[in-house]
Parts: C-alpha cells; sequence; structure tokens
C-alpha cells in the first residue's frame, strides 16, 4: 500500500521502465518514420537490447496495414496465411527457414530485424537501417517520453533522471538499452517505494 500511495503522491500510474505492451510501446517511441516502397528490402542488423524490435513495433503502429511477425527462439516457419502482404514487418529474421523467405519475397517487402545481415541469404539488395548513436541526450529523450507516458493525466510527474544517472547507464552498458531499462526500473522501484517527499530523482 505504501508502493502505491508513493507512485500517486509523484503523479505516476506506474514505474516508467517496466514492460509496456506492444502497442503502447510503439506509442512512446523515438524512432526516425520509414517510407515503405515496393522492392525495397530494409533491415536493421544489431544486438539484442539495441532498439530492434522497438523501430519495427513503431513503424508497424504507423502501418497498421500489416502485419508484425515475431519469430520466437527455436520457430523458423512463416505463420501467415497466404496470399502474403505487400509488406511485412519480420522481427528475428535470421531465424526464418530459407524456403519460407524465398517464397515469401517472390511477393512481399520486408522490413526486418536481424542479429546478422540478410543480404545473402535473400539474395537480393538489402538497405541497412542505422540506429541512431546513444548519447545522453538521446537517453533523455527516450526516458523522459517513458515518465511522461507514466504520469497521470493532466498532472506532471514528480520524478525525474540525473544527467550523472544517465552518463553512468551509457558508460556501463553503451547502447544496450534494454539493460539500461532494466537498470532504471530497479532503481525507480527502490526510490518511490522509499519516497519521502513530493520529488524524486534519481
Amino acid at each position: 500500500m505504501q508502493r502505491l500511495r508513493s507512485f500517486e503522491q509523484l503523479n505516476l500510474r506506474f514505474n516508467p521502465f517496466g514492460e509496456l505492451e506492444r502497442e503502447n510501446r510503439a506509442r512512446v517511441a523515438l524512432v526516425e518514420p520509414i517510407a515503405l516502397e515496393r522492392g525495397r528490402h530494409i533491415q536493421i542488423v544489431a544486438e539484442a537490447g539495441r532498439g530492434k524490435s522497438t523501430h519495427l513495433t513503431a513503424w508497424q503502429h504507423a502501418n497498421p496495414t500489416y502485419p508484425l511477425v515475431y519469430l520466437a527462439e527455436g520457430e523458423n516457419r512463416l505463420r501467415i496465411a497466404r496470399p502474403y502482404p505487400d509488406f511485412l514487418f519480420l522481427d528475428e529474421a535470421q531465424r526464418l527457414c530459407r524456403r519460407d523467405l524465398h517464397r515469401l519475397k517472390r511477393t512481399t517487402t520486408l522490413i526486418m530485424g536481424s542479429h546478422e545481415p540478410m543480404e545473402a541469404r535473400l539474395k537480393e539488395r538489402v538497405e541497412d537501417f542505422a540506429l541512431p548513436s546513444i548519447d545522453v541526450q538521446t537517453l533523455r529523450s527516450i526516458f523522459e517520453r517513458r515518465i511522461r507516458f507514466a504520469s497521470r493525466p493532466g498532472r506532471a510527474a514528480r520524478f525525474g533522471l540525473t544527467r550523472a544517472t544517465l552518463l553512468e547507464l551509457s558508460q556501463r552498458y553503451g547502447s544496450d538499452l534494454r539493460a539500461i531499462e532494466s537498470e532504471l526500473y530497479d532503481r525507480a522501484q527502490r526510490a518511490i517505494s522509499n519516497a519521502t517527499g513530493l520529488y524524486v530523482e534519481i
């Protein structure tokens, strides 16, 4: 009960850095828009936690006519009905089996997130989308959007992040946004649970 009172006192509905449902993550994501063009395959190649899924989710949210398919670990088949859509957002594209990939590319333009380049497997030109560099100002922009989203309607959150925290996490985790988000969640949970004043900064 004390934790709930602390959140309310700080004009927050929940911890700003917790996991969001896909639609809400798309709403608060800080991503550059892309233009969908037939035959223009696009890939984001990066390690886990760098923002591939967030970009794909936000792009698909802006283009809801076209589906987003996530291939979980152990999956390698495309489980969508034919005819395939004109465009498909494909997360963890490196897991898709060669047969389904070549069947898909005949009719569909792919926007992919992958841990490895897909051009050789696709046997077609693929345009690379470079994720933005993550500096302290970018981190602040990303996470201030999360704080605003977690705020109570019509209220400004009495909660903030210091530059020192963002700099420390940037130096420790580099571009691993997932790790930074997880660390912020734990810090915020402790700070908000122990809040005694009407403003908390971590």
